[in-house]
């Protein structure tokens, strides 16, 4: 039987030092901060749009009431026109 053989020696990685991992959390920082920079902005534009959709919301409601105020109208035409008919 042959005799074992035996595997050479791994050595292991070398720790990290200090500098890596602050300059490993300076990175994970400036993204951090330019998420946060993304979210203002659309915070800013969810902003916006809420008062663009007030304003048009506003503004169906007006809409909505001139119909209505010139369908009152068209039925008091459509009213005094079926009086006169009913009349000749």
């Amino acid at each position: 039987m042959a005799a074992p053989q035996t595997l050479p020696a791994v050595e292991p990685p070398p720790a990290p030092s200090c500098q890596t991992h602050e300059s490993t959390m300076e990175l994970i920082l400036q993204e951090v901060r330019a998420v946060g920079h993304r979210l203002e902005g659309m915070d800013t534009k969810i902003s916006y749009l809420a008062a663009e959709t007030k304003f048009i919301h506003i503004n169906i409601s007006d809409f909505q009431d001139r119909v209505e105020e010139v369908e009152r109208r068209l039925t008091a035409v459509e009213d005094c026109f079926n009086t006169v008919l009913d009349r000749y």
